[in-house]
């Protein structure tokens, strides 16, 4: 007997998304914390649903959480992983004052897809029609803390009956990997999801199973 884990297509955040349903955030970073403590992170681009948060990166990162999906995470989106924390109040102050008579709406338009920017002002309580000369430190402090930390309580995973591959089952060190023979049974192999590995999403786990199904086949057959 084995167990699995089913590795499902997103996330589903505690706070309610629906309205940007569709909305894509490109090159991203996410993190999922327990008790501020990381459990996992990751970065790529993710899409928002009607309930949630799915994308590579949301797959990648949800079969690090699977076991502990039900404790309360926590996950943060980074939205400009590229500008390190210290330097996002340096990075605005120079922003700003290129384009001073510019409202802050017309800026974050050019940062983030303009369908997200009117929820991503109500979820931080900014002001979009600030002009970028008139904007307070406090302001611009609260802007560069809210575009590298959009937080959200996890509420749960898709579940099984979306998942795409499974994580959990044989543990490989009964698996002899040459030959994927079952170091217990004789004459049983194992191949594909029955094992206990998985890789992360963009076609690793297809390969996984193509090439221990194909070392399986030719060994079974010439033993």
């Amino acid at each position: 007997t084995y167990g699995s884990v089913a590795e499902p297509r997103g996330i589903k955040p505690r706070d309610g998304i629906k309205f940007i349903e569709g909305v894509s955030l490109k090159n991203i970073s996410l993190k999922a914390t327990l008790a501020k403590k990381i459990i996992a992170q990751n970065s790529g681009d993710i899409i928002f649903t009607a309930n949630g948060i799915s994308g590579p990166a949301t797959i990648t990162l949800s079969q690090r959480i699977a076991p502990q999906v039900n404790s309360k995470l926590t996950l943060t989106i980074d939205l400009l992983p590229e500008i390190d924390k210290e330097k996002m109040d340096k990075h605005l102050i120079s922003l700003f004052s290129e384009t001073p008579n510019k409202t802050l709406q017309s800026i974050l338009n050019n940062i983030l897809p303009q369908s997200f920017v009117k929820y991503f002002a109500e979820k931080n309580k900014i002001n979009l029609e600030l002009k970028c000369n008139a904007i307070t430190s406090p302001e611009r402090r609260n802007l560069g803390n809210a575009l590298k930390n959009i937080e959200y309580g996890i509420k749960n995973l898709e579940g099984f009956d979306k998942a795409m591959i499974t994580v959990g089952g044989v543990n490989l060190k009964e698996v002899d990997p040459k030959t994927m023979k079952s170091k217990i049974i004789k004459s049983l192999y194992f191949a594909g999801e029955i094992l206990d590995l998985s890789g992360p999403t963009g076609g690793y786990n297809l390969q996984i199973c193509w090439s221990t199904g194909y070392v399986a086949g030719i060994s079974a057959a010439t033993q």
